[in-house]
C-alpha cells in the first residue's frame, strides 16, 4: 500500500525521467541512430572543398595506388604542403576501399569517428553520472553545429579522427583516479592525435600537466609507473618517425618544425590572421547558430558553482577540473597563435556539450529542485537540442554539389 502511494505521489517529471532511465538501452539506440542520421545523410552530396579535404583525399589516394602507407604524396611527389602524420589517410584509405573513390568514400570515416566518438562520451557519462545524463549529452553532442557545418564531421580530413582521439585521452585522464592504468591509455590516445594532426595535440600535453598536478596524481608519477607512461606515447610516435626518416631523411620533420610548428605559430600563414579573441566570438557571440555553445555554456557553468560542494563530498572534483582544463587549453592555445582558423580549436566545444549533458540531466534528476522548475528544465533542454539539430538538418538538406565536379568523376 504504501509503494501504490509512493508511486501515485510521484510528480509528472519524475514518471518521465524514471520511465527514460527504464528503457535507456532502447532510447540510447535511437540517440545514436540520429547520431549516424546527422553524420551519414547526403554525405555524399556537397562538392569536394579544394584545400584540405582534396588533399587528403589524393594523399590516400596515391598511399593506395603507390602502396608506400608511410609517406604521404601529392602528384607521387612527397607532399610538404600537408606536414601532417599518416593515420588519417590511413583512414581515408580504408573508406575508399570500402565505398569506392567517391565522395562518401572520401567522407565516410570522418563520420564514422564522430559516431564512435558519440556512444564513448555518453557511455563514459552513464557509468559515472546516471542513464539521463548520457541521453542528454548524446543530444547536446547532435546539436554541435560547427562541427557538423565545418571541416570536420562530414568532411575528408583529419579533424574528425583527431577529436576522437583527443576525447579519448582526456576520458582516459578522467579516468585515472578510479583506473590508474588509464595513464597510458591517456599517453598512447595523446600519440594517435598528434600522429594524425602532428602541433595540435599538443593542448593534451597542457591540459593534462596541469591536471596531473592540480590534483595531485604528479606525485604517483614515479619509477616504472613514470617510465610506462612515457612509453605510452614516445614508442608510437617513435616507430612512425624511423619510419618516415627511411623515406626522405630529415626533409619532412624540419618542415613539420620550422613551418607548421614555428612559423604558423608565429606568424598568420596564409592570411589567416584574426583577433585574439576570434574563437570566444564565433563560438559563444557572433553567430547565432552558436548559441548552443553559449548555453551548454552556462549549463555547465552553473553546474560548477551549484554542485561543487556535492563534487566535494563525493571526492569527485577532480572531473570538474579535468573539464575545465579541457575547455580551456584548445581555445587558449590557439587564440595564442597568429594562424587562426575556425576548426583548430573545436576540442574545446566537446567538453562544453558533455558538461551540459551532465549538468541538466544532474539537475533534471535532483529532487532538491521543485518539481516545477525541473519540467521546465527538462523542457528546455528538449527544446534548445532538438532546436540546432533541426538547424543542423536543414543545413544538410540546403548542401550542393558541383556538376562539373560530377561529371568529371564520372567519366573517369
Amino acid at each position: 500500500m504504501e509503494s501504490t502511494n509512493q508511486q501515485t505521489n510521484r510528480s509528472f517529471i519524475d514518471r518521465i525521467t524514471d520511465w527514460a532511465e527504464q528503457y535507456y538501452r532502447f532510447l540510447f539506440v535511437l540517440g545514436m541512430g540520429l547520431v549516424i542520421f546527422l553524420c551519414f545523410y547526403r554525405l555524399s552530396v556537397h562538392y569536394v572543398v579544394s584545400w584540405d579535404e582534396a588533399r587528403f583525399g589524393i594523399n590516400a589516394y596515391e598511399m593506395l595506388k603507390s602502396g608506400n602507407f608511410i609517406m604521404n604524396t601529392f602528384r607521387y611527389e612527397p607532399d610538404y604542403w600537408n606536414l601532417k602524420p599518416p593515420l588519417s589517410m590511413w583512414g581515408t584509405a580504408l573508406s575508399f576501399l570500402i565505398f569506392g573513390y567517391n565522395k562518401l568514400g572520401l567522407r565516410a570515416f570522418s563520420a564514422a569517428c564522430y559516431v564512435v566518438l558519440t556512444a564513448v562520451a555518453a557511455r563514459f557519462v552513464e557509468k559515472r553520472f546516471g542513464k539521463l545524463q548520457a541521453l542528454l549529452t548524446i543530444l547536446f553532442l547532435c546539436a554541435n553545429t560547427a562541427c557538423f557545418s565545418f571541416h570536420m564531421i562530414r568532411s575528408g580530413d583529419s579533424d574528425s579522427l583527431y577529436l576522437l582521439f583527443y576525447t579519448l585521452s582526456m576520458l582516459c585522464m578522467l579516468m585515472i583516479r578510479e583506473r590508474p592504468r588509464m595513464l597510458y591509455g591517456a599517453g598512447f590516445f595523446f600519440a594517435c592525435a598528434f600522429l594524425t594532426k602532428s602541433w595540435h595535440a599538443g593542448t593534451i600535453v597542457f591540459v593534462g600537466f596541469f591536471f596531473l598536478l592540480l590534483t595531485g596524481e604528479i606525485k604517483t608519477l614515479k619509477g616504472k609507473r613514470l617510465l610506462a607512461f612515457l612509453a605510452s606515447f614516445l614508442i608510437p610516435m617513435g616507430l612512425w618517425a624511423i619510419l618516415r626518416f627511411t623515406q626522405d631523411g630529415t626533409e619532412f620533420f624540419k618542415e613539420m618544425i620550422f613551418y607548421e610548428l614555428l612559423t604558423s605559430s608565429q606568424e598568420a600563414i596564409e592570411n589567416h590572421q584574426q583577433e585574439f579573441l576570434f574563437y570566444v566570438k564565433n563560438y559563444f557571440v557572433t553567430t547565432w547558430r552558436q548559441y548552443i555553445y553559449l548555453a551548454a555554456l552556462l549549463i555547465g557553468g552553473a553546474g560548477l558553482i551549484g554542485y561543487r560542494k556535492r563534487l566535494k563530498e563525493e571526492g569527485r572534483s577532480y572531473l570538474a577540473v579535468g573539464f575545465f582544463l579541457w575547455a580551456l587549453m584548445p581555445i587558449l592555445w590557439f587564440s595564442i597563435a597568429a594562424t587562426k582558423l575556425i576548426w583548430y580549436s573545436y576540442a574545446t566545444l566537446i567538453p562544453i556539450l558533455i558538461g551540459a549533458g551532465i549538468v541538466a540531466g544532474t539537475a533534471v534528476r535532483d529532487r532538491n529542485i521543485s518539481a516545477g522548475l525541473r519540467t521546465a528544465a527538462f523542457v528546455g533542454v528538449l527544446v534548445l537540442t532538438g532546436y540546432f539539430i533541426a538547424g543542423n538538418v536543414q543545413n544538410i538538406r540546403a548542401e550542393y554539389g558541383n556538376d562539373f565536379h560530377d561529371f568529371f568523376a564520372e567519366a573517369n
